[in-house]
């Protein structure tokens, strides 16, 4: 029903961002996508925890948005410099940065709306329209970017937190991925961090480029985050705490060292998909959804009988500690194929044609 809903609602909306590039005008539409995304996926647990465990996301971020407001001392406090490493043809020429420290991140000024909030203490930037903020962390974390496609394009280095409190929120990286970011908050580790090119999230968001939501679950079965289980399969691997998040990278082509991990990288064929510890994942078709879990291994979910017949967007090579699996779209459904060629799943309804053997025993 949920999913039902979604297409209702928003028949083409998402093929309306590919085709444009732009999010300008569509924000306030793109947000009943995180929403729908978000019941969507994890459907082991009812809508109403799914819907409560949203609220916490948001309510986490406009906690973390207020404390920064209401303790740390506004923009006067940091240093205002000339920008030394131009990240934005606007940000050359003499421009001004605020700087919290040298050496420490900073943030060229001119690439700011009008209204941004700057605060002090690190480096935060409070957008009041999208009701978010942006907190810049770490050396070599030169600031963000407001691009004339709408997108907020964040830096390569240091850390960038993004503490979403309103709806969703496009993001760009150096990369050129493209992002819609749902309530919670997210952040970004680059050059300079252990985990460098990372992403953790306590929510959701969606990957414009693959078609791709990725949704942070919990694991309710009382092996947290499959501590246990991830030991009876890898031998001895042991894995950084993922602390309620999931870690995503992109093009790494291995996972990130969390327990919660999901590595998705471009091929010629198509994308393939690393996973570990728990997680979901929603793979969108031209209008339906194609849920995947992750549960230590990556299986499908029975969120599929509301989407028989749906034709993915993209194929995926999906592989954990144990399975291997290609997901590939025909003319008629979505099946997952099996390294042996064997299909395993499919999204289309059962064949009610009779076999040439079954019709000679039906009609003699």
């Amino acid at each position: 029903e949920l999913i039902a809903n979604y297409e209702t609602a928003n028949n083409g909306l998402w093929n309306g961002v590919q085709k444009t590039g732009s999010v300008v005008g569509l924000l306030n539409g793109m947000a009943s996508l995180g929403k729908a995304a978000a019941e969507a996926v994890g459907t082991e647990e009812p809508v109403p925890n799914q819907n409560q465990d949203r609220q916490i996301a948001q309510t986490a971020a406009q906690e973390n948005i207020g404390a920064t407001l209401s303790a740390s001392p506004s923009a006067a406090k940091i240093m205002t410099v000339v920008c030394e490493n131009p990240r934005d043809p606007q940000c050359a020429g003499g421009a001004k940065c605020y700087r919290q420290f040298p050496g420490g991140p900073s943030q060229c000024t001119p690439t700011l709306t009008p209204t941004t909030v700057t605060r002090y203490a690190s480096i935060h930037l409070i957008d009041p329209a999208l009701n978010t903020m942006f907190s810049l962390y770490n050396y070599e974390n030169n600031g963000i970017v407001y691009e004339d496609s709408g997108y907020i394009n964040i830096d390569g280095g240091g850390i960038t937190e993004i503490s979403v409190a309103g709806e969703i929120v496009p993001i760009s990286d150096f990369k050129g991925n493209l992002f819609l970011f749902d309530v919670g908050i997210h952040a970004y580790k680059g050059v300079g961090t252990e985990d460098v090119d990372t992403y953790l999230t306590d929510y959701t968001f969606s990957h414009i480029n693959s078609n791709t939501i990725f949704h942070r679950t919990l694991d309710t079965s009382g092996d947290e985050f499959g501590k246990v289980s991830l030991i009876d399969i890898t031998g001895s691997a042991i894995y950084k705490p993922s602390e309620g998040k999931l870690a995503l990278s992109f093009d790494h082509f291995t996972l990130p060292d969390f327990q919660n991990a999901i590595d998705l990288s471009k091929t010629e064929e198509g994308y393939q998909l690393l996973a570990r510890g728990f997680g979901d994942m929603v793979l969108l078709g031209e209008l339906r959804f194609f849920p995947l879990f992750v549960r230590n291994v990556l299986k499908g979910d029975t969120a599929i009988i509301f989407n028989k017949g749906v034709k993915i967007i993209n194929t995926y090579i999906a592989r954990d500690s144990i399975y291997d699996y290609l997901i590939e779209a025909d003319e008629e459904s979505t099946k997952v194929i099996a390294r042996n060629r064997k299909i395993i799943q499919e999204s289309s309804g059962l064949k009610l044609d009779l076999t040439p053997k079954q019709r000679s025993l039906v009609y003699g």
